[in-house]
């Protein structure tokens, strides 16, 4: 992770505050309580405050909504306020091709609002994951501007290719199978209005024998022909994951890291698919295109950032480093 600006804090030159808010984000409710406290932290300063929505899942729309309200990027901040997928969401519309290049000066700002939120916990120390406002305002906050440059994961399957923008991981496998499991009947126990914990809990009761019930086993061939049955592939933006410790085995600005959980230990698949991460470290630590097929007949469980979606059987994937890059604040760690 490298410090632009050490000696100064980055949000003294910031005029302008916009908060990006997903009203459809896992803790949309409590986006509202956010968005007031951002509302009466600045409105008695020189600084103006914006409230916009992110309008429909897809890139273009909402490329289109921040161009419009960006006016002076070099002296705005975006506060992301939702969980990965709206993070993503916001990054790769400020890094799609029609978006003007000063669009890509402006300060981005990850606030939590999702299920995992690893994007701000890879970001930010743990100490600021209750109160994010204390980010703004608290002088200990030890606030820094990092670049990053997302990736992409592009599919080729039967003359198609469908690529994905990525700003910290992908997942091929448990931990997308999982997610879906439990995202799933997350939404199933939310409907009865039950506190949000208990539905959590519910959720996971719900999930678990599903769970149980695999791995889920593909085969992958990497580069150098070598074949091998996973788990789980894990393909991670080293400079923002391995920030603060939120993948221990990160620390370092590499930029793509692939790791692989192989089927042989239930208990590592298991807690795999909870999110715990215990995968098998060393595997490519290159700036270089990342090349490798999926030999499966079957679709393979997938997640970017948080979302899930299913990659197409027997295609060949390309990881590739895009060459645009964001100012993202960050905090050291307590």
């Amino acid at each position: 992770m490298s410090n632009i600006n050490a000696s100064t804090d980055p949000l003294r030159a910031i005029t302008r505050f916009i908060v990006v808010h997903n009203p459809h984000s896992t803790r949309a409710e409590e986006a509202g309580s956010q968005i007031r406290r951002l509302q009466a932290l600045y409105k008695d300063t020189p600084q103006q405050l914006t409230v916009i929505k992110t309008v429909s899942a897809a890139i273009a729309p909402n490329r289109d909504l921040l161009q419009a309200t960006l006016q002076d990027p070099e002296h705005e901040a975006l506060i992301v306020l939702g969980g990965d997928g709206t993070w993503n969401l916001v990054c790769a519309a400020l890094i799609d091709p029609p978006m003007s290049a000063s669009a890509r000066k402006v300060l981005l700002i990850k606030f939590p609002g999702g299920n995992a939120d690893d994007n701000f916990r890879s970001l930010h120390a743990r100490r600021w994951y209750r109160d994010p406002l204390s980010i703004l305002g608290h002088p200990a906050a030890a606030r820094q501007v990092i670049s990053l440059h997302p990736f992409t994961f592009t599919e080729s399957h039967n003359g198609r290719q469908q690529t994905h923008v990525a700003m910290g991981y992908v997942s091929l496998g448990v931990t997308g199978q999982g997610a879906k499991m439990l995202n799933d009947n997350r939404h199933r126990a939310r409907k009865e209005h039950l506190p949000t914990m208990f539905n959590l809990a519910r959720a996971m009761m719900w999930a678990a024998p599903s769970m149980l019930s695999f791995p889920p086993r593909f085969t992958i061939q990497l580069e150098g022909g070598k074949v091998q049955q996973v788990a789980e592939m894990q393909i991670v933006n080293g400079p923002i994951m391995g920030a603060n410790g939120k993948y221990p085995v990160l620390l370092s600005d590499d930029l793509l890291h692939v790791g692989i959980v192989k089927p042989n230990d239930p208990l590592t698949v298991l807690f795999t698919a909870l999110r715990m991460y215990l995968h098998i470290p060393p595997g490519a630590r290159t700036p270089k295109p990342i090349h490798f097929s999926i030999l499966s007949k079957d679709p393979v469980a997938a997640q970017v950032d948080g979302d899930y979606f299913t990659a197409a059987g027997n295609s060949a994937i390309t990881i590739t480093r895009s060459p645009l890059s964001l100012r993202v604040l960050a905090t050291k760690p307590a």
